[in-house]
């Protein structure tokens, strides 16, 4: 985001933000504050074009997606579980389909109850 001094009143967003040679460098979207007293923000130019290209090529915004969740790994749970690591992540489904799953990530294959609560393991 852009700050800027520009008077952006309710109703009034998605205006252009020009600089003093009147090239274009944002798109005003939005203040905090009461009224047009402010601070206002604009979405830079450079992020509107790569919008503006993903929703003319693909019909929608494309945003990279990993395609797998899992639980942190704490020194607590290293221990409780007998890992091998004391940080980083255990994974706990990848979906179908997704750059994890491509890359030979796998979800979990059992569920273990730790602390009264069900985490799944088992994923590599």
């Amino acid at each position: 985001m852009i700050q800027t001094d520009a008077a952006i009143n309710p109703g009034s967003s998605g205006g252009p933000l020009l600089n003093t040679a009147g090239e274009l460098i944002g798109i005003n979207t939005s203040i905090i504050g009461k009224g047009n007293i402010g601070i206002g923000f604009a979405v830079p130019v450079d992020t509107v074009r790569r919008v503006a290209t993903d929703l003319v090529q693909e019909g929608r915004l494309v945003r990279p997606w990993l395609g797998a969740n899992g639980y942190t790994i704490t020194e607590g749970l290293a221990e409780a579980l007998d890992l091998p690591v004391s940080q980083g992540v255990l994974v706990a489904r990848v979906a179908s389909g997704s750059s994890a799953e491509r890359a030979g990530i796998r979800g979990a294959t059992r569920i273990a109850l730790l602390y009264n609560e069900r985490i799944l393991v088992g994923g590599t």
